[in-house]
């Protein structure tokens, strides 16, 4: 399994997150709240569930139901046809993790970065809905020192962790 830790890929037409090598593969996204990371993926040819807490479904399913019409019109030209659908995930959940019906081949997430005591679940989540050969993509903010080193021990523990550095960022993008 794969971590990386970005903002935003400078040259998406070309690497990994490129159209040809994304089509029809499937994705999760975590914490999703009004879908937009989910959106960009499935704009790139992925079949995206986005999740999140009961709380958020209702903003998130409205945002998906008004703009579905762009992800099939932008996959018009393409062999497969992408979709987005939406998904209550708790961290731990196992009933909603089987729901979802992993693995996926990527997930992504922005800011799912707790405090220290809120660390352990996350991965826990992780760990049930991946498989050997899963891309997990971060984006976060960093808050706080003592809590992004506590996270990427954890994350070093469980998985390879490639970051992303700086020059390989859109500057446009980055605080």
């Amino acid at each position: 399994m794969y971590l990386s830790v970005f903002t935003k890929e400078r040259n998406c037409r070309r690497g990994q997150f490129c159209p040809n090598k994304l089509m029809g593969e499937r994705a999760i996204e975590l914490g999703a709240g009004r879908g937009l990371a989910g959106f960009g993926m499935a704009l790139l040819g992925c079949n995206v569930i986005s999740t999140d807490q009961k709380e958020v479904l209702p903003l998130l399913m409205r945002n998906v139901e008004r703009n579905i019409s762009r992800i099939k019109q932008a996959n018009l030209n393409s062999a497969s046809m992408s979709s987005i659908q939406v998904a209550e995930l708790d961290w731990g959940n196992s009933h909603q993790i089987a729901a979802v019906d992993p693995p996926f081949d990527y997930a992504i997430s922005t800011n799912i970065v707790y405090p220290e005591h809120l660390l352990d679940p996350p991965v826990a989540t992780l760990n049930a809905l991946f498989g050997p050969k899963t891309t997990i993509v971060l984006g976060y903010e960093l808050r706080s020192t003592n809590v992004h080193e506590k996270m990427m021990n954890m994350w070093k523990t469980n998985y390879e962790v490639k970051s992303i550095p700086k020059s390989k960022t859109n500057p446009k993008y980055i605080w």
